[in-house]
């Protein structure tokens, strides 16, 4: 079983009064689905006295101008279809133009987007939350060995359910305790407490 921690255990920024710590979440798209309105309560709940918070998404929804009230800036990375080597990059040029300390992305595919920007291009901070226990167990074999070989740098998985970390549990050695020198931590924990306890 892969250790449960809080937050607090892990190695974020520290706030020494000279600015606040830059965090972005990535996301799909700002349709009022489930994910999106967790990430929304986050977006809207995180300390803003410690945190600038921003969001990235691959494409609009009803929830924009929601967004667009709640967050520092909203960005909208073009994506095509298939592996788009491209908007890596793009958001790497976030990441590092705006200079972003934590990413925050939700779901598979904005992990994996998210990637390159933030652990190979600048070497940032990258929590990855999981909202789905289908996304978990239906991952291709060739998808389970990327999300093995990125787990290696990835700073924390979030599950918002414990249901959702006995997936990753059971389907990903990376994740399990004492199988890496460098251990992913794995956290159960929802909505709004995620990133609070970050204060």
């Amino acid at each position: 079983m892969a250790e449960r921690s809080s937050l607090k255990n892990l190695e974020f920024p520290e706030n020494h009064g000279y600015r606040k710590v830059n965090l972005l979440f990535v996301m799909l798209q700002l349709d009022a689905g489930g994910s999106e309105r967790v990430v929304l309560d986050l977006v809207q709940h995180v300390d803003k006295r410690r945190f600038s918070v921003f969001v990235a998404t691959f494409s609009g929804g009803q929830l924009h101008e929601e967004f667009s009230r709640a967050c520092t800036k909203l960005f909208f990375v073009r994506k095509g279809r298939g592996l788009d080597l491209a908007a890596m990059l793009r958001l790497g040029a976030i990441i590092r133009h705006y200079r972003i300390d934590v990413i925050n992305p939700h779901h598979y595919s904005p992990f994996v987007y998210s990637y390159m920007g933030s652990k190979v291009l600048n070497n940032r901070s990258l929590v990855f939350t999981e909202h789905s226990v289908p996304e978990v167990t239906g991952l291709s074999v060739k998808h389970k060995l990327l999300c093995n070989a990125l787990f290696f740098r990835t700073n924390a998985i979030v599950g918002v359910s414990d249901e959702i970390c006995k997936a990753f549990e059971a389907r990903f050695l990376r994740i399990q305790k004492g199988w890496s020198p460098f251990p992913t931590a794995l956290i159960s924990i929802y909505s709004k407490h995620l990133l609070t306890e970050m204060r």
